[in-house]
């Protein structure tokens, strides 16, 4: 694969990775553990917010009886479901990559 082709690198940990493709920056790549799914900008929005919106405290004590935080997303009856420890690592991830992403884009608007 040419360097040109593969995709821009926004975030990873140890259990993940977020990735915006280098031709068109508007398909964006989540992996976390064995989910894979690709994103709109605007869906992958949805679930930053989603995931940086919540409390793993505030959640528990709503749903005493889970034992993990699940999360919808934008797409009908898809949630994901993570530990407090795996929920968090999620915070950080996601707000990595969408903080860079705002980066390439207002680099991108500037060049133009």
């Amino acid at each position: 694969m040419n360097k040109n082709e593969r995709p821009i690198n926004l975030a990873t940990s140890k259990n993940g990775q977020v990735a915006v493709c280098r031709g068109c920056k508007e398909c964006i790549s989540f992996e976390f553990g064995p989910i894979f799914q690709l994103f709109s900008y605007d869906d992958f929005s949805v679930l930053e917010r989603n995931i940086s919106a919540t409390s793993p405290e505030e959640y528990f004590k709503r749903c005493p009886f889970y034992s993990k935080i699940i999360v919808n997303t934008s797409v009908p009856n898809l949630y994901f479901t993570f530990t407090e420890k795996e929920f968090g690592e999620l915070q950080v991830l996601l707000s990595a990559a969408m903080a860079k992403y705002q980066i390439l884009e207002m680099s991108q608007r500037n060049l133009n």
